[in-house]
């Protein structure tokens, strides 16, 4: 979703990520890189789910990006594979993000089989004014991904 602040979450292309139902109805949502691309710290404040169908959010972290990877869609949580030190460095909502830095945005998501979330808004403060900013990626949760 194209908007005019200095918050960019994950690219400008809409993409489906799927991952398959869960025995314990836990996902790890961290499938997007948020960046500060102004000259001061942003305090993000919140992320909310758009138009979640049977998925709600238990918390929000943002976690450092290692070696350019994103932890990603995954049933469980905590995340079941990051990288060393990455999980230990993660900031809970509210978090301040630094001039020039990027963070891996993790949700922590309880849902039940087929479950789909259209996007992620996130409200932050910049220069006294609240704004906010949509993810492309929509996230589903199915018996069975792909063809």
């Amino acid at each position: 979703m194209g908007h005019d602040g200095p918050l960019s979450v994950g690219g400008n292309d809409q993409n489906t990520a799927c991952v398959p139902g869960s025995q314990t109805g836990e996902y790890t949502y961290a499938v997007d890189s948020v960046t500060n691309t102004s000259s001061s710290s942003i305090q993000v404040s919140k992320v909310a789910l758009v138009d979640p169908q049977n998925a709600s959010s238990e918390g929000a972290f943002l976690a450092p990006v290692v070696d350019n990877t994103l932890i990603g869609l995954e049933y469980g949580w905590p995340p079941p594979v990051v990288a060393p030190g990455s999980w230990d460095k993660k900031l809970p909502l509210p978090a301040a993000i630094k001039p020039g830095e990027t963070r891996n945005l993790v949700l922590h998501i309880k849902a039940t089989t087929p479950a789909t979330i259209d996007a992620l808004e996130l409200t932050y403060a910049y220069q006294g004014k609240e704004l906010r900013v949509r993810n492309s990626t929509i996230a589903q949760i199915r018996v069975k991904c792909g063809p």
